[in-house]
């Protein structure tokens, strides 16, 4: 399982549609434990069709919303790239 964050302006920019559609949604309980809010940042978590690789999952994002994640986790460790 995949959660990342983006910054809350390009959040706010992405199609909740096409979120939901991807099987994504905003994960506010995980974003309270690392405090995302404190960073202006809106974590989500990839719930179906989950990419298995870290390039995979950055191709995933970008097309999602054509904005670079601030942090990504798998498996709730945090990826660095």
């Amino acid at each position: 399982m995949w959660r990342f964050a983006f910054k809350a302006y390009d959040a706010s920019r992405c199609s909740k549609a096409c979120l939901l559609e991807n099987g994504v949604e905003e994960d506010p309980v995980f974003a309270q434990l690392i405090r995302a809010w404190d960073n202006d940042q809106v974590v989500f978590i990839v719930r179906d069709g989950c990419p298995t690789t870290m390039r995979e999952a950055l191709h995933f994002l970008l097309g999602l919303c054509c904005a670079t994640p601030t942090a990504l986790w798998f498996e709730d460790k945090e990826v660095k790239w």
